[in-house]
């Protein structure tokens, strides 16, 4: 499992496995790639028994064409990673994997000699993800010299395997240094690459540089903090301003290279090549693959996830140890139980170097774009800003996504906005699927949103339900945001400027 999906699933002599772990897109996506059209059902006939004959028929080829669409999606997947030189495995991540390792690696490639790798996994942060202003966007319709002015959304092209380009640590050339005191030699993370554990000041700055990690976010605050991060986002964040204070331990190393350069040039060159021709279905396998290799390397955990018929089959109590009951009967005995057993991933290609890196290095890009632009909103890759620049098409640079006349954000994740080119508004509410501006209206005025959604696996074993059952349900989703400082509450009627939260010392001030 990973998270609450199922990867894979076996039972008796069946395997299955799930097309979202080799692309995210719905079905509906996945036919409109392949051209070949989804049939319409009403979504309150999803999930409920047909009354009639014909609501049945209908049902059965609904289903059929929703299968037919996964089975050519999968074959054309295949046949995709063939030809480009790998062999279809069972996420998209595995496949990048196997192709780096057939084609692309460009020398054996031995991990660090001492044991180092959940210390460097402390410096492996994730996205950015923050927004600066809040509150409807002023209408801009005109400037002082009577030009239209709006408001833009840009995005990176393939932010990260564009760093993937650069240089790289090797991770057989580390060695370590440590001090209780953190008196280390402040030029070993002047000269080498690595990772360091670190006591650092940020001066107040609009938009910090290093993040911290807390239980359930990522905040980049200015102030005294204490953290691990790489060598390159700390030289970076030096330049900027950042004063290190101590520095307790450190795992550098003394060689570099250009590990992943081919593989993200080659794949990016064909890409370009199948997006002009056409051909949809290479060119999505071809950005797949280069946005998700990265990330197979920080490979953390493995999850088994056992379901347990304790009706018909007898276990032992080794295999029922540490398992949950479920499905209890009229007198209170379970029929059923599951068991989940997290194992850490000890394969060779774990090295969490290279994942630490490419997400700092995607970091710094995001963060000098963020300076130039003055920008409002960030996510990981993409910015809203009032500045217009030029865009470009190649790889690493930004590129015009929208034209905004008017919207809303109000926290992370959760904006809306009117595209010049779109009648629709396009809205995004963390947690709430098939997000649209009546859900995002509701949300503004402090009101609960019903959503119809399905069961999720252990969620529904939790509650004696059927796993994939339809349920309605109402939401209250909170505007507030607590990964930036605010004046006051949230108005929707007001546009809002915000400041960095204040650490001392790895702590809230």
């Amino acid at each position: 499992m990973k998270q609450a999906r199922f990867l894979c699933a076996t039972f008796q002599d069946l395997k299955f496995n799930d097309t979202l772990n080799y692309s995210q897109s719905s079905v509906k996506e996945l036919g409109e790639m392949l051209k070949i059209q989804k049939l319409t059902y009403t979504q309150n006939k999803i999930g409920t028994v047909p009354r009639f004959r014909n609501e049945l028929m209908y049902l059965k080829e609904y289903n059929k064409r929703d299968c037919v669409i996964s089975k050519t999606f999968i074959e054309e997947f295949q046949k995709a990673i063939n030809l480009l030189g790998g062999e279809l495995k069972l996420t998209i991540a595995s496949c990048g994997m196997d192709l780096f390792r057939r084609k692309y690696i460009p020398c054996t490639i031995y991990k660090e000699k001492f044991r180092c790798k959940e210390f460097i996994f402390s410096a492996y942060y994730g996205g950015r993800c923050e927004a600066f202003k809040r509150g409807k966007l002023p209408n801009k319709s005109h400037n002082e010299k009577g030009d239209n002015k709006y408001y833009y959304y840009y995005d990176f092209n393939s932010l990260y395997p564009s760093v993937m380009i650069n240089k790289y640590p090797k991770p057989s050339s580390a060695s370590q240094l440590k001090n209780s005191n953190g008196n280390i030699n402040y030029r070993v993370i002047e000269n080498y690459e690595g990772v360091s554990d670190v006591l650092i000041y940020c001066p107040y700055m609009k938009y910090p540089i290093l993040p911290v990690s807390t239980r359930f976010k990522l905040l980049f605050p200015y102030g005294l903090i204490r953290g691990r991060y790489t060598h390159i986002e700390l030289r970076y964040a030096i330049e900027n301003g950042y004063i290190l204070k101590k520095v307790y331990e450190t795992v550098y190393y003394t060689k570099t290279f250009y590990p992943f350069k081919e593989y993200v040039e080659d794949l990016y060159k064909k890409r370009m090549e199948y997006k002009k021709s056409g051909n949809e279905v290479m060119q999505q396998v071809c950005k797949l693959l280069m946005n998700s290799l990265y990330g197979k390397f920080g490979s953390k955990t493995i999850t088994d996830f056992t379901y347990m018929d304790l009706k018909n089959i007898n276990y032992t109590d080794e295999e029922l140890y540490g398992a949950q009951p479920i499905n209890h009967d009229r007198n209170g005995i379970p029929r059923n139980a599951y068991k989940e057993e997290h194992k850490e991933c000890e394969q060779a290609y774990v090295i969490p170097i290279f994942p630490a890196y490419v997400t700092s290095y995607g970091r710094i890009k995001l963060h000098k774009a963020l300076v130039q632009l003055n920008a409002i909103y960030c996510d990981t890759d993409s910015i809203i800003t009032e500045t217009k620049i030029e865009e470009s098409k190649e790889l690493g640079e930004l590129k015009l996504e929208a034209t905004i006349t008017t919207g809303y954000i109000i926290r992370p994740k959760m904006y809306a906005y009117k595209d010049i080119n779109k009648k629709e508004y396009v809205t995004k509410i963390k947690g709430v699927n098939k997000a649209n501006f009546k859900k995002m209206e509701d949300v503004l005025n402090d009101k609960s949103i019903e959503q119809i959604r399905f069961l999720k696996t252990k969620e529904a074993m939790r509650g004696n339900r059927k796993p994939n059952q339809i349920i309605t349900q109402f939401k209250h989703v909170s505007v507030e945001d607590d990964k930036r400082k605010w004046k006051k509450k949230f108005n929707k009627n007001e546009f809002q400027d915000s400041q960095p939260i204040e650490f001392n010392g790895g702590k809230h001030k």
